[in-house]
């Protein structure tokens, strides 16, 4: 990864003051900033700011010809979110079997894609830990990596994507109330747009501030 300050919060938590983590987090911002997302939006909502964190790989398929990446992931957060939107609306909770039985599953299709590497046995690792935007190049392409575990990487190029959900689904799930997930305000933190970006810069920036003034007493 292009900004591994997470994995090494994860892994190597001695390695690493909170004060560092924090000014790594803000250099990834500023890169993400840096991009224009006016077409891009669900490379960044769902990329920027590891959505998937904990999620399920369930599949990839990759059309050669068409150079289309295909990944279909799952995550407990939307039943999470789902239960928490029925208790809500006073309606009853949906149990776990139920919904693993037909789970909302996130299709996300990459076009594009070349320079594709992968180090990562996905019979043995299938929790997605985190997900980076990492370079943009002058040929408009993104790099994407998913992180599995320590080292071990799925990344490709690519100039566009697009996430698609089960409408249908959701709605059955939400008493027809819903066409979208109802996400908590948890899981809303990390869906990125311009907007939170800004918001989290002016926060960190806010801390290392203060962090600054304290070590000037």
């Amino acid at each position: 990864m292009l900004f591994p300050y997470k994995n090494i919060m994860r892994y190597h938590g001695d390695d690493i003051s909170y004060e560092d983590f924090l000014q790594s987090e803000l250099e990834y911002i500023n890169h993400l900033l840096n991009q224009d997302w006016s077409r891009k939006q669900s490379i960044l909502k769902y990329l920027g700011f590891s959505y998937f964190h904990d999620a399920d790989f369930l599949s990839m398929e990759y059309a050669v010809v068409r150079k289309k990446l295909t990944l279909s992931l799952t995550t407990d957060n939307v039943f999470e979110d789902i239960n928490l939107f029925r208790e809500n609306k006073n309606l009853s909770i949906i149990s776990s079997k139920e919904y693993q039985e037909k789970p909302i599953i996130f299709l996300c299709e990459f076009y594009g894609v070349c320079e594709f590497y992968c180090n990562v046995n996905l019979d043995k690792y299938t929790k997605i830990m985190d997900t980076e935007i990492g370079k943009y190049k002058p040929n408009r392409r993104y790099t994407i990596t998913f992180s599995f575990w320590e080292n071990e990487e799925l990344s490709f190029n690519c100039n566009r994507a697009n996430v698609s959900i089960d409408q249908n689904l959701i709605m059955r799930y939400t008493n027809n109330q819903k066409k979208a997930i109802p996400f908590c305000d948890a899981c809303k933190t990390k869906l990125l747009n311009h907007k939170q970006l800004l918001n989290r810069k002016k926060y960190i920036e806010g801390i290392l501030n203060n962090n600054q003034d304290d070590h000037l007493i």
